[in-house]
Formats: structure tokens, sequence, C-alpha cells
């Protein structure tokens, strides 16, 4: 069996060390929006909002910040790189190398996660393997959105404990602006762009890999449906979208269903492995806010008795805001944690994706577990109902709290999201023509 270490890991946050773009509270993101509203002819009346009006969604975005942590988000605005993932990818890549001190022509294997790619063909990693001079023996390229991490991880170790290459590098992150849909007035308030890189090769270390599975049920129900993504099926009324999706009452129930789905993945990793929870195992968690892990935290106490409020590494979303594939690994980077730490991580992701896997330096190789005894999982679908009949009960009541806090209240004010063009076919050499200038290259 073939033993491997991460050597180095680097990030390419826009805004950040040299990266194009820029870092943002919320009330910066409310303030471009309003500005861009606002502008000629169809903005003239939104030039007539009240004060009081616009102190109000002040106050909604202080208390997204405060219920999620999330206080800066790192944007890459359009106007500023014409193919922001592939410039993320390259600038994460150069800097993993070179704090590696290898050579692009030196990669053996290598592995590209995104969900938000610049074109359908060539695939996106590809296209960055090709700019970044890299001619890989082993080749992956895959969209994973929450559980990247696990399965780049799992696929390049494996590729070195075949003997199929030396060393691999993996690249994780998103343009998360662009998911950004008219319908959603929170999604800009949670998501973030950046990308990291990690150098893989042989030598003393291994991991531990379980399932990564998908749960239809979770995907059916999960408010990510609303928040990040598109309408959900069962939740598209005018109704819902407007005393529901518009206020903070969305984030309880995502809270609430990552909570449980991450808590219960750790108690089934640590039941299947025999494994146990020391003072010097670090846990990795899931991009979501700090209800969700704070939550999750005192499920997992609950079931267990054990507290891991000190095991748990901050997430990167506080800082950052959710980068999607990238943010596990950003947590790591900048949380403290060192290439000789214990890391056992329980991912819970949009749409049901999870998993649960380890970093372990103390032994070599890679250690592998089918989860067969699984803790029973909660109705998710009867919490997001309990959830919707509640606020109808208090509309009904006149006691409707969050409607004071709604950004609906802003009348004619229609956000858009950032915009971008379509993902599109392309040759390589038009990329490279139009990120030539860039301080990665």
């Amino acid at each position: 069996m073939t033993g491997m270490s991460i050597r180095a890991m680097a990030s390419a946050l826009p805004g950040e060390n040299g990266v194009k773009g820029a870092v943002l509270t919320g009330r910066d993101i409310f303030s471009l929006q309003f500005r861009e509203q606002s502008k000629g002819f169809k903005g003239f009346f939104t030039r007539f909002i009240s004060k009081k009006t616009l102190e109000k969604t002040g106050r909604l975005v202080d208390r997204l910040e405060n219920k999620t942590g999330i206080k800066t988000r790192n944007i890459l605005l359009d106007n500023v790189a014409k193919y922001p993932n592939t410039y993320l990818g390259i600038t994460a890549a150069v800097r993993t190398l070179e704090k590696a001190g290898v050579l692009p022509s030196k990669v053996q294997g290598f592995y590209y996660s995104t969900d938000t790619p610049d074109f359908v063909f060539p695939a996106q990693g590809l296209a960055v393997a090709k700019l970044l001079g890299i001619k890989p023996v082993q080749f992956g390229n895959s969209s994973l959105a929450c559980v990247s991490m696990a399965q780049g991880l799992y696929e390049a170790s494996g590729w070195i404990d075949r003997e199929l290459c030396d060393n691999a590098l993996i690249l994780l992150g998103d343009v998360t602006s662009r998911l950004r849909l008219p319908h959603s007035n929170l999604e800009r308030y949670i998501f973030g762009d950046g990308f990291v890189g990690i150098f893989l090769e042989k030598g003393k270390g291994g991991f531990k890999f379980t399932n990564i599975g998908i749960d239809p049920e979770v995907s059916d129900v999960f408010v990510h449906n609303q928040i990040y993504a598109s309408q959900c099926l069962n939740y598209s009324s005018y109704e819902l979208q407007d005393n529901f999706q518009y206020n903070d009452a969305a984030l309880d129930i995502l809270g609430e269903i990552d909570a449980v789905e991450y808590s219960y993945g750790l108690d089934d990793y640590l039941r299947n492995f025999g494994e146990v929870i020391d003072e010097k195992v670090k846990i990795g968690t899931p991009q979501g806010g700090k209800n969700s892990i704070t939550k999750g935290m005192e499920i997992f106490k609950e079931n267990t008795g054990i507290d891991i409020t000190t095991n748990v590494i901050q997430s990167s979303s506080y800082k950052h805001g959710n980068i999607g594939a990238g943010a596990l690994a950003l947590s790591m980077l900048e949380g403290g944690v060192s290439l000789d730490d214990t890391v056992i991580s329980s991912i819970a992701g949009v749409g049901g994706v999870k998993t649960v896997f380890e970093i372990n330096p103390s032994f070599d190789g890679i250690k592998t577990k089918r989860i067969t005894d699984a803790k029973p999982r909660p109705d998710y679908r009867e919490i997001v109902e309990r959830s919707i009949e509640e606020l109808r009960r208090k509309k009904r009541k006149g006691k409707f709290e969050l409607s004071e806090l709604a950004i609906s209240d802003l009348g004619e004010i229609k956000f858009t999201p950032i915009s971008h063009k379509p993902m599109e076919l392309t040759n390589l050499d038009r990329v490279m023509r139009s990120i030539s200038n860039s301080a990665a290259l």
C-alpha cells in the first residue's frame, strides 16, 4: 500500500493578495444593486424609496449576517474577468505549485472540480491544464458541489495508490456569484467566489473514505432549492416566494436540515469505522452558516454525549461566503490546520449529496468502508411543511414579524443577478488571449 500526503495548499480569492475582484459586505452588495437599479428612466421611481424602507432593508442584511456568520464575500464581477472560473483556477494552481516547488510540466495527475464552468466544451479542467502547460497521465473533471474535496482526494489518492502517477494537482472552486437568480433575494448575501489548490504526492500519510451518496428526498425538499439554485417544485407559489423566501426564515430550515445531516453523518462514520474523537482530531464542517454548524454540534452532543465545539474548524464562509467546491479546503487552509493534523470532515450539501472522509498522517495508504449502519433521518419534508405552516399561521394572526424585515418591501425595486454570458463552446486560443495579461500567467 502506497502512502500519500498533502504537500501544499493555496487559494485564489477575489480582492485578496493581488487577485482581481473585491471583498464586499452585505451592505456593499445592497448598495451596488440599488445604484444599478436607480440608473436611467426605468430607475426613476426607485430614487424615491423612503429612508425608513432602506434602513429596514439594512437591518435585514445585518440580521442575515448575524445568523449565518457571513460578514464578507469575495466577488469577481463580470467586468473584471471574461473567463472568471479559468482565471481563478489558474491563479490557485500557480500559487499551489509555487508553494510546493513543482513545475507544471512535472504534474502527473490533475483533477478539477467546479459547478460553475466558463464553457461546456472543452471540459473546464482540460482547458486549465492546457493553459498551465500540464499534460497529465491521469485526469478527472467533475461537478460535485460540497463533496468535491472528498471526491478529488479519493480519485487522486487512488491514482497514487495504484501507482498510476506519483503526484496530483487538485483544483476545487466556484464562481458562485453565477448562481444568483432574480427570484431569490437571499442568494447574493450568502455566496462568494474562489478556488483552492491541493498538491498531493507519495509520502507518509493516508485517507479514509466512506460512501459518497445522495438522498433524493433531501434534494426534493431542501430549502437550497429556494435559496441557492432554482424554484423548488413543491414551494414555487407566489405566496411562499413572497412570505417565505424573501426573509430569513428559510435560513432556519436550511440550518436545521444541514445540521441533522452533517451531525448524523459524523455519528455514522465513527460507529462504522470504530473511531473516537479526542482533542487532537479536527472536525471539518460544511460551508454552511453559523446557524447550521452550531445546531449540528448540539445535535451531535445530544446523540453521542461528545462535545466537539473545540474540535470544529471555523467555516470559510464567514470570511469569504460560500465558494462551493473549494469551501471545505479553504476552511482547512485558513483554519489553523497543519498538514500533520488528523481531520475528519462530515459534508452535507446542496440537493442531498453527502459523505464523510478523514485525512490521517499516522498511517499509509487508503482505507474505505461502506456505511451499513446509518442512523435513520427525520422526515425532511415534514420539517419544511411544518415551518411553512407556522409562517402562514403567524400571518393569519397578524404576527408575521419577519415580513417587517423583508427585502420584498422595497416594492418596485427588482434586483437582478450579476449577469454573465451563457456557457459556450469555445477554443483555447480565445481563452488564452482573453486572460494572457492576468497576473496568474
